[in-house]
């Protein structure tokens, strides 16, 4: 990942390192990490954060979740993680089936615009207004 700003040396080894877990080339040997995966190729986040490479740099799960932000290998959905390159190919047959929530529409455009493809709206509320409807209430007799 090309950071268009600094980022100290503790992080950067650490974001190097969770890449590479994540990276296909890994996938393909690493049977270990494949069988954390589920059906829909999340892994937890504190899996990556007990590898001992990454234990070896810090035990801050938290630290471990802010550095995954940081890529634009990883997609992150609260305590879940999976590659953005073709995690479909490594998820194994057995795989329990996913219990990470579906992403919102807004989510999904902040997501398009990290990737450069596409614009963020300026709030949320804009894309809950969209949906919304008047309602007119009349008071009358009975």
């Amino acid at each position: 990942t090309r950071l268009s700003f600094p980022i100290d040396r503790l992080r950067q080894e650490i974001l190097s390192q969770l890449e590479f877990y994540l990276s296909p080339d890994n996938m393909a040997t690493d049977l270990y990490l494949r069988r954390q995966m589920d059906s829909q190729g999340w892994v937890r986040i504190e899996v990556l954060a007990s590898f001992k490479r990454v234990q070896s740099k810090t035990s801050d799960v938290n630290l471990v979740r802010d550095v995954l932000g940081l890529s634009d290998y990883a997609e992150i959905r609260g305590e879940w993680v999976r590659s953005t390159e073709g995690w479909e190919k490594f998820v194994l047959p057995t795989a329990q089936p996913s219990v990470v929530e579906v992403e919102s529409p807004y989510s999904l455009l902040l997501q398009a615009d990290k990737a450069g493809h596409g614009t963020p709206l300026d709030e949320p509320e804009e894309l809950e207004e969209e949906d919304e409807e008047d309602v007119v209430f009349v008071m009358g007799r009975e």
